[in-house]
């Protein structure tokens, strides 16, 4: 997925910031009768850290799944018209990684739509 650009920085971003909050409030709780504290973690507190992680992260998904696409099939292309053996790809830690990764989104570029699909008609009306 050496091709995907920032998506993984971003994702990466994601989790960084909603582990960062979490610990924040988790800490401001404990010195809750100080005035800044308290309004620091007031600031840090969400509902449920999991979920909006999930949800940014669909949304994440949602707004890149074009460049996704086009990045697993460049890949997958790669995968195809091989002249080597397989073991090229998977020669270096890092060609591990991308073609791990590739295999991965492929299953879930795939199948996501077919997901939104059921979800869309299971909770139509």
């Amino acid at each position: 997925m050496m091709n995907s650009g920032s998506y993984f920085v971003i994702q990466a971003s994601l989790f960084g910031y909603y582990f960062i909050t979490y610990f924040v409030n988790k800490g401001c709780t404990f010195g809750a009768r100080v005035p800044n504290l308290r309004r620091l973690g007031m600031l840090a507190y969400e509902d449920s850290y999991w979920n909006e992680f999930i949800k940014a992260s669909y949304k994440l998904f949602l707004e890149s799944y074009f460049d996704l696409v086009m990045c697993v099939l460049l890949n997958l292309f790669a995968f195809v018209k091989m002249d080597d053996e397989w073991s090229s790809f998977f020669a270096t830690r890092d060609d591990a990684l991308c073609s791990t990764v590739t295999v991965l989104w492929g299953f879930m570029v795939l199948f996501f739509p077919l997901i939104a699909w059921h979800l869309i008609h299971h909770n139509q009306g």
